[in-house]
């Protein structure tokens, strides 16, 4: 049974003994509640039962949807939700319900989710060292110097949203900077959590001064901070960056549990709309490809998305759909995510659509797309010698030659 509710409000007060039955992930549910004052199909608040399950349901814009409770629901909630008309994007929740949803969303919606960002949550209640007198409280002067480094670590990270000033100002109080010639050069931000708990995010340090451990005194001092108050220190980390994470366990964190934000695999150009084949996709591809050389590329990519789901967009086959009449005229791939964040695309248009433009419309979407996500650092790709219509497609959408010869032949990076 689905119930819908008119204010965020009513729902924690019909809710509370839920949502305190997981008092580690039922922070931003309480916390966004009191801003809902009235609800509608982009800005909604429901919940899912049958028996003794639960899975509560909230979309706060312009935040992430959040799911909360038993996995087993998903499909109900999910189907009720698009049936009725409601404003479906990204999703925020434990690895157990992501699953799910992901698998949901593919097999009976034919849509692809994938993990953008998987964080662990841990947690200290221990003093690990004194803090850094370095460490400072951010000023009215800081604002903007903050509100640059807020947006650079959301490029970082993948995020969506940007910070304003206004923002900033708004939360002024909860960075704490760290600064060398009179610049900011590290922050943190701290903020309460739960009834037990306070938040450490927003770590983030500018790149010429990585190395010099200026993290690891921002957040032991605010671990500090809060330790003082009474309270346990909490925090999430990516699970692709094993350098913080090993960072955090020294300072005394431990990791309770983890948990996702899954994005709609999707990119739009002007006349295109390109998206990731599901697996069983990819299967009805394989089958019906007559070229051998294809069916075996078609494989491997396959072989590879089932070995890593979490980064199966950048092992599957993209096409490429023209908006006007749904046709598909050409496909495209990342060929893997590399240890240092490196990507290559390969891509190909169908014969009758060629010369129109849409390769290089293409390419420079899906190299866009993939320098949003946190986990791209650098987009290469590789032509034959002799195929200059690639190689235009290719210096057209940004890249250059990088003066190395691979297996295929010149190797091109994005420059921009």
């Amino acid at each position: 049974m689905i119930k819908v509710y008119e204010s965020g409000a009513a729902f924690v007060e019909e809710n509370s003994a839920v949502l305190d039955r997981h008092p580690l992930q039922c922070g931003f549910f309480y916390l966004d509640a009191q801003y809902m004052d009235c609800t509608d199909k982009r800005n909604y608040v429901l919940r899912a039962t049958e028996g003794e399950k639960t899975l509560l349901c909230m979309r706060p814009l312009p935040y992430n949807m959040m799911l909360l409770g038993d996995c087993e629901l998903v499909g109900e909630l999910v189907g009720y939700l698009s049936g009725a008309g409601y404003e479906l994007d990204s999703v925020f929740c434990d690895e157990r319900i992501g699953k799910v949803f992901c698998d949901y969303m593919s097999r009976e919606k034919h849509i692809e989710y994938y993990e953008a960002l998987a964080m662990d949550y841990m947690e200290s209640a221990t003093v690990y060292a004194p803090s850094n007198p370095e460490v400072e409280r951010a000023a009215e002067d800081d604002i903007a110097e903050l509100t640059e480094l807020m947006n650079l670590f959301g490029e970082e990270c993948g995020l969506e949203e940007r910070s304003t000033e206004e923002d900033i100002q708004r939360n002024l109080d909860r960075f704490r900077i760290l600064r060398r010639d009179d610049s900011i050069v590290a922050m943190a931000a701290l903020a309460p959590d739960t009834d037990r708990a306070m938040h450490i995010s927003n770590v983030y340090t500018r790149p010429a001064y990585r190395g010099q451990n200026l993290a690891s005194r921002l957040v032991n001092a605010g671990k500090n901070e809060i330790l003082a108050k009474g309270f346990i220190a909490d925090l999430n980390v990516d699970q692709r960056n094993p350098v913080t994470n090993y960072l955090y366990r020294k300072l005394g964190f431990e990791r309770i549990f983890a948990q996702g934000q899954y994005r709609i695999a999707l990119v739009e150009s002007e006349r295109l709309r390109i998206y990731p084949l599901s697996d069983s996709a990819m299967e009805q591809l394989i089958t019906e490809e007559e070229s051998e050389e294809m069916k075996l590329a078609y494989g491997e990519m396959l072989s590879a998305c089932k070995a890593n789901p979490r980064d199966r967009v950048f092992a599957a086959a993209w096409v490429m759909e023209r908006k006007e009449d749904g046709v598909i005229v050409g496909d495209l791939c990342f060929k893997g995510l590399g240890a240092d964040g490196a990507v290559e695309i390969g891509y190909g248009t169908y014969e009758p659509y060629q010369n129109r433009g849409y390769m290089t419309e293409a390419v420079r979407a899906m190299t866009a797309w993939a320098l949003a996500q946190g986990c791209v650092k650098r987009v290469e790709a590789e032509t034959e010698p002799d195929n200059t219509a690639s190689q235009r497609v290719l210096e057209k959408s940004g890249f250059v030659p990088a003066g190395i010869i691979g297996e295929e032949g010149p190797r091109f990076v994005w420059r921009g």
